[in-house]
């Protein structure tokens, strides 16, 4: 019933968010959490999908499709993969060197605007959303080319950044009063 292509994270974080009354998910392996799982599913337990993030407004039969399809946060095998960050490669070097087609791969604007709008859906992988940002400091190119992040890395993203702002030290000015003598030699 569950398709082969979710990993065993992304189940937990399905019986997490949903609430699943499944004891000790997290010391199963992958084949035990998809028949505990889909055992649950068949069974017409209550699920409740109102305080999901992942599946915010969805119902039982939608997360049945879901799961019986390809994971679509993972639609890319390995050696696509490598080819997407060999591409991003190219297009952060054609960034950093002045915006400067000639010292790319790339024959003309256009062509490196075609294999932009190509990875652009892929912007979970984090040297996608490089390209897209670092692209925008092009002024020969007036398109904008906005990376589609799934919800999931969205969240992530969102809290390394809030944890980024809790961590930072901020500067304080102290100020003392009294006799302070300063001597210059």
């Amino acid at each position: 019933m569950i398709h082969k292509s979710f990993s065993k994270q992304d189940l937990k974080d399905i019986i997490y968010d949903l609430s699943f009354n499944i004891p000790d998910y997290d010391m199963l392996n992958k084949h035990e959490l998809i028949r505990k799982v889909s055992l649950y599913l068949e069974n017409d337990n209550d699920i409740k999908f109102n305080n999901s993030e992942l599946f915010p407004n969805k119902d039982l039969n939608y997360l049945k499709i879901y799961l019986n399809n390809q994971n679509p946060n993972k639609l890319l095998s390995v050696k696509e993969k490598n080819d997407i960050l060999k591409l991003c490669k190219e297009i952060i070097h054609y960034c950093n060197t002045g915006y400067c087609i000639e010292n790319t791969i790339f024959g003309s604007l256009e062509e490196l605007k075609i294999h932009l709008s190509s990875i652009v859906k892929y912007g979970d992988i984090p040297s996608v959303r490089r390209c897209c940002r670092l692209i925008k400091g092009d002024i020969k190119i007036n398109e904008s080319f906005n990376p589609v992040i799934s919800l999931k890395v969205r969240k992530e993203l969102l809290l390394k950044k809030q944890n980024k702002i809790k961590n930072k030290r901020i500067n304080n000015l102290i100020i003392r009063q009294g006799k302070f003598i300063v001597d210059f030699n």
